[in-house]
């Protein structure tokens, strides 16, 4: 409504597009049809079959973007306003063509869709990272004139929010979906640990760290854990081996941990080989994320990565527990989350969406978790246990 109105008021090119679109049946065309009706400018638009023009020289177009290649997609030059409808089903690949070929000046993308995973292209991108271009609205079913809600749809709307609330959310709330089985961590886990009261230590409780060094560009994360918290997550500034090995050394020499689990990627083995060198011997352990020495299953896990996801899986689970840090490094935690997805080999050994493959998905790599992840490298004790701490008793990966 608003785009014909806007083509009434002046002269525009606007595309309607989605991801696929096999005739114009598919498009927004007949909505738009339907709309122009309703506001009475039909004297005004002129409906052709694949596409509508007004008496000023608005002309609305209907294109899929799966159809398009990089050549093909430079026909959308000069476009003033992009709708993209059904945005939840784009690719990144299609959004990564279409983005750069809408440039015109003061040109606008204009995106809707119903939420699904927060994993989605568009959510990911476009409503939980924050852009200053932007301007993100939700709107519902209770933003509507009551007179476009009958009577049988608020039936509907008040018995699915009585007995399943969470679907009631999804369906007329506009929120993602509570739970996906292709996430290895659920964002809700996290949430949830990120809202809890620490967890009481007691003497004997050990003490990790977890180094994610930098690699293909990526940032050098450092985390600590203490039994059923993680205290902090801090980043590190860029630097060469040694000056990262001087970082952390200083770290360790403050904190005390009992161990130190660093990312062998990277320029992780160097900084482990000078910390070994340096007499840290005993505090430093090596990961390979893509190793298989150290797996207690190997036909449960298909590498070191897999597992230690897994097991942090679990931990978030096995509540009480909490994650401290600031609410930039929470929301990307849960950015990360909704690109690490489960990959089954074999039908049954645990695999996870490849690093280099999330960063060219997604643009960022899961740095952050991959921090967190190492505290569940191997079981670490420092001395003997209260017998009353009861909470660690059981649990190997508390």
């Amino acid at each position: 409504m608003g785009l014909l109105v806007r083509g009434y008021e002046e002269p525009l090119r606007i595309l309607c597009t989605r991801e696929v679109q096999k005739s114009i049946t598919d498009s927004v065309h007949k909505l738009l049809k339907d709309q122009i009706q309703a506001l009475e400018l039909g004297h005004f638009y002129r409906v052709l079959d694949n596409k509508i023009v007004g008496l000023n020289g608005t002309e609305f177009f209907f294109q899929g973007l799966q159809q398009h290649t990089i050549t093909s997609i430079k026909s959308f030059e000069g476009i003033d306003i992009c709708w993209v409808e059904e945005a939840n089903t784009v690719m990144s690949g299609s959004w990564k063509m279409l983005i750069p070929t809408i440039r015109k000046e003061g040109s606008e993308i204009w995106i809707t869709f119903n939420p699904d995973q927060e994993s989605d292209y568009s959510y990911s991108h476009f409503v939980m990272r924050k852009r200053d271009d932007a301007y993100v609205a939700r709107v519902n079913w209770y933003d509507l004139p009551k007179n476009w809600l009958t009577t049988a749809i608020m039936s509907e709307i008040q018995t699915l929010k009585a007995t399943d609330y969470d679907e009631y959310l999804h369906v007329y709330g506009g929120e993602c979906r509570k739970y996906s089985d292709e996430l290895i961590i659920q964002p809700a886990w996290l949430r949830r640990a990120f809202r809890a009261d620490p967890v009481k230590v007691y003497p004997g409780t050990p003490v990790t760290f977890g180094l994610d060094p930098a690699r293909l560009g990526d940032k050098i994360k450092l985390s600590k854990r203490e039994g059923r918290n993680i205290r902090w997550i801090e980043q590190l500034p860029p630097g060469r081996i040694d000056e990262t090995t001087a970082r952390l050394i200083h770290k360790i020499d403050q904190d005390q941990p009992d161990k130190c689990f660093i990312d062998a990627g990277g320029l992780g083995v160097g900084v482990y080989d000078n910390c070994v060198g340096g007499g840290y011997g005993d505090t430093v352990v090596k990961i390979d994320f893509g190793g298989t020495q150290m797996l207690d299953n190997p036909d449960r896990h298909y590498n070191m990565r897999a597992m230690m996801y897994e097991r942090f899986s679990d931990w978030l689970q096995d509540e009480p527990n909490s994650i401290q840090c600031d609410t930039k490094t929470q929301d990307q935690l849960i950015l990360e989350a909704t690109a690490v997805k489960k990959v089954w080999r074999k039908n049954s050994i645990l695999d996870l969406t490849p690093k280099d493959k999330i960063k060219e998905e997604y643009g960022f790599s899961p740095d952050n978790l991959d921090s967190l992840i190492l505290h569940f490298a191997q079981r670490v004790r420092q001395g003997a246990r209260r017998q009353h701490d009861q909470q660690f008793q059981d649990a190997p990966w508390a």
